[in-house]
C-alpha cells in the first residue's frame, strides 16, 4: 500500500505551540508521530513524506530510523535543510522539490506547497501537499478541487488520529 503525510516537524519544540499540538513537550509529540506512522505504514508498504520532516540542525537519520516503513520518499519543505540529506539520503529512497507519481492509474501530484494548478489537474490527477497546517481545510472541500493538506495537523479534522498517515484507499473515497 501507498502512504502519505506531511509536516512532522520532529525534534521542533515550537510547533506545539504554532500549530496547538496536543503534546506537552516534544519527546511525546515525536513518540505520539512515529507510533502512528508505525501502527499503519508497514515495512514493506511506499510512505511519502511531503516537507518539514525534523528541525534544521537536527540529524534526519536518527529520525528516519524510527519509522518501520523500508520505501519512504522526501519531498523538501521549508524546514528541512537540503545539505542535511546529501550523504546517502539519510535512510530516505529518495529526496526532491516535488514529484508526481501514477499510482493504480491515478495521477497524484505531491509537493510541501499547496498548488491551485497543477499538471493534469483539468483531467482528474490529485494535489497533496502539507505546510499550511490545516489552514486550507475549509477551501478544500468547499472548492471540488482534488487537493488534500495530508499534513499531521489535518489529520483529526477527518476523525483520523493525529499524524495517521492517508492511504491511497482513504484518498479514493474521499475525492470519489
Amino acid at each position: 500500500m501507498i502512504y502519505f503525510s506531511s509536516d512532522q516537524h520532529f525534534g521542533h519544540s515550537n510547533i506545539i505551540k504554532y500549530c496547538e499540538r496536543p503534546f506537552s513537550n516534544v519527546h511525546i509529540m515525536d513518540q505520539v508521530i512515529f507510533d502512528n506512522i508505525n501502527e499503519v505504514v508497514g515495512a514493506n508498504d511506499t510512505l511519502y513524506i511531503l516537507g518539514d520532516f525534523c528541525f534544521k540542525g537536527k540529524k534526519p537519520i536518527e529520525y528516519r530510523s524510527r519509522i518501520v516503513c523500508q520505501d519512504v520518499h522526501l519531498i523538501f519543505g521549508n524546514h528541512d535543510k537540503r545539505s542535511d540529506y546529501k550523504d546517502d539520503l539519510q535512510g530516505f529512497s529518495s529526496v526532491q522539490d516535488v514529484k508526481e507519481i501514477i499510482y493504480c492509474n491515478q495521477r497524484i501530484y505531491l509537493s510541501h506547497y499547496p498548488h491551485r494548478s497543477w499538471p493534469a489537474s483539468h483531467k482528474g490527477s490529485w494535489m497533496l501537499y502539507g505546510h499550511v497546517h490545516s489552514r486550507l481545510n475549509e477551501e478544500d472541500k468547499a472548492s471540488n478541487r482534488l487537493t488534500l493538506d495530508v499534513g499531521v495537523d489535518n489529520t483529526t479534522n477527518y476523525y483520523k488520529p493525529f499524524a495517521q498517515p492517508w492511504s491511497f484507499k482513504e484518498l479514493q473515497k474521499l475525492f470519489y
